[in-house]
C-alpha cells in the first residue's frame, strides 16, 4: 500500500476510493475496504482508502471528541492487510467540513486524487449537505465526474449492529467478547513499562505498570482481566488489572498493571501491548495482602484456561 498525504503526487492511474474514519477498522470497514478491492479490479482501477489524520469531531466539536480505538499507525496496518492499493490521509479542517459532496469529490478526489468511482457504505454519508439520499450523492458525482457506488449491507454472522462507537461502548463497560466479534481481533492497549511501587514483587506477582496515557486510546472499564501480553515477538497470557488498587491505598490514581505467567526478565522501558480476551471480575479491597495474593493467584490459574496463545 502506498500512502499519500496533502501534497502528494497524483496517481497515475485512475482511483476507485471509499471515504472514513475508519476507527477500529472492525469488521464493517473491512468489509467495505474488501468490497472496494473487488470493485476496483472490476473496473481496472486502484483501490484507495480515504481516511482522516484526526477523527472529525476533534475539529469540529472538540469536546464531544471520542477516544480512539486504534492509533494512527494502527489504523494504517489494518487499512494496509485489507489489500488495498493506496491510502490517502488528510488534514481534516473546518474549511474541509464546509464542501459540499459535489464539492467534495470534485475537488478532493477527482482533481486531487484521480478518483473516478466511489464506493460508499450502506449508510456513510460525505459533505456538508443536508441531503443524504444515495440518489442525491449519484447526482453530485455525476457532476463532480465520479461514479458512486452503494455497497452492500454488511450483516455480520454475530448479528451484532458493528459501529464505531458500538465497539466503543463495549470496551468502556468491559464487554471484550462483544468488542473482538465486532472488531474480528482483540482489543489492544500498548505502552512503555513505566515503574510503579514493587509491590507486587513482594507478593511474589511481579506486574508490569503500563503507562498508556499517550495512546489517546479508549480504556477498558475498571476491573481485572484475562489478555495476552506481547513483548517483542513472544505472546504470554497476561491478568491484567486497571483501577486504583484499594488494597494498596493507591488514592485515586488509576493504572494499568500486568502480571505476565512464565515471563522471566526484565520489562522496564520495553513495549507491551495487550489484547484483552475477557473481564474476569471487579476490583476489590482485600482484607490484607495475604489474600491478595491468593486472589492474584486464582485469576492467573483462570486466565491460563481462558487465554488461548
Amino acid at each position: 500500500m502506498r500512502l499519500l498525504t496533502d501534497g502528494s503526487a497524483l496517481p497515475a492511474t485512475g482511483s476507485m476510493a471509499a471515504v472514513g474514519s475508519f476507527d477500529g477498522v472492525h469488521l464493517g470497514h473491512r468489509y467495505l475496504l474488501r468490497a472496494l478491492c473487488s470493485e476496483a479490479q472490476r473496473r481496472g482501477l486502484s483501490a484507495m482508502a480515504v481516511t482522516f489524520r484526526q477523527h472529525p469531531l476533534s475539529v469540529l466539536r472538540p469536546a464531544s471528541a471520542p477516544r480512539l480505538l486504534t492509533t494512527l499507525d494502527e489504523r494504517l496496518a489494518l487499512i494496509e492487510a485489507t489489500g488495498v492499493d493506496y491510502c490517502v490521509l488528510l488534514d481534516f479542517t473546518p474549511a474541509m467540513a464546509s464542501l459540499s459532496a459535489e464539492e467534495f469529490m470534485s475537488q478532493l478526489l477527482r482533481e486531487r486524487y484521480n478518483v473516478r468511482a466511489l464506493l460508499m457504505g450502506y449508510d456513510h454519508h460525505i459533505g456538508s449537505d443536508r441531503e443524504h439520499s444515495f440518489e442525491h450523492y449519484v447526482e453530485a458525482g455525476k457532476a463532480a465526474g465520479v461514479e458512486v457506488v452503494r455497497a452492500a449491507e454488511y450483516r455480520p454472522e454475530s448479528g451484532l449492529a458493528v459501529s464505531s462507537s458500538a465497539v466503543r461502548r463495549a470496551v468502556e463497560n468491559g464487554e471484550m467478547e462483544k468488542a473482538s466479534l465486532m472488531l474480528g481481533r482483540p482489543y489492544n492497549i500498548c505502552g512503555p513499562v513505566a515503574h510503579g511501587r514493587h509491590v507486587g514483587t513482594t507478593l511474589g506477582f511481579p506486574t508490569a505498570n503500563i503507562d498508556t496515557a499517550k495512546q489517546g486510546k479508549v480504556m477498558p472499564r475498571g476491573g481485572v482481566y484475562a489478555a495476552i501480553a506481547e513483548v517483542g515477538d513472544r505472546r504470554y497470557r497476561a491478568v491484567v488489572n486497571i483501577g486504583s488498587r484499594p488494597t494498596l491505598d493507591n488514592g485515586s490514581d488509576v493504572t494499568t498493571e500486568a502480571f505476565l505467567l512464565d515471563f522471566d526478565g526484565d520489562l522496564y522501558d520495553r513495549e507491551v501491548n495487550l489484547q484483552f480476551v475477557v473481564r474476569m471480575r471487579d476490583e476489590k479491597r482485600f482484607s490484607s495482602l495475604t489474600a491478595l495474593r491468593d486472589a492474584i493467584a486464582a485469576d492467573a490459574e483462570s486466565a491460563r484456561y481462558l487465554v488461548k496463545l
